[in-house]
């Protein structure tokens, strides 16, 4: 239901046992990979070797994105030519719509202190900014 209609849905199920593959069937404009349960990781790797556009966005089967979240983030990627990749602050929402916390980022201050910039609800880093974000707060230490 994104407001950004040029793109494509591909659906990694990584082993899932909850009947995904039959709400599946039928809709022709996603397109269904099944793969033996291998975790977060490899379902990203396989979704992105059947990807074929210029840019790639993950969503987990327990997040949402608003309609325009797709536009906003090329809006951003036109305007900073030189970003490698974007991404989004979120707020977390339990199972009966109750916010949990209503802005990540600011609840984690690590980001101020790369030096990013703060732009409305988005936070803009460089590449170095990026990189040190990465190496500091990677689950791969």
């Amino acid at each position: 239901r994104q407001t950004y209609v040029n793109h494509r849905t591909i659906v990694v199920d990584d082993g899932s046992t909850d009947g995904s593959e039959a709400l599946l069937q039928g809709l022709n404009e996603i397109e269904h990979v099944r793969q033996k349960n291998g975790g977060p990781s490899a379902a990203r790797n396989n979704g992105m070797r059947h990807a074929k556009g210029d840019f790639v966005a993950f969503l987990d089967s327990d997040d949402t994105w608003a309609p325009a979240f797709v536009a906003t983030l090329l809006d951003i990627l036109d305007a900073e030519p030189d970003a490698g990749f974007v991404f989004a602050n979120w707020r977390g929402v339990d199972a009966a719509g109750c916010e949990t916390y209503p802005n990540y980022m600011a609840a984690h201050p690590y980001y101020s202190e790369t030096g990013a910039e703060q732009r409305g609800d988005w936070w803009v880093l460089n590449h170095q900014q990026s990189r040190a974000l990465f190496l500091r707060h990677s689950a791969c230490k």
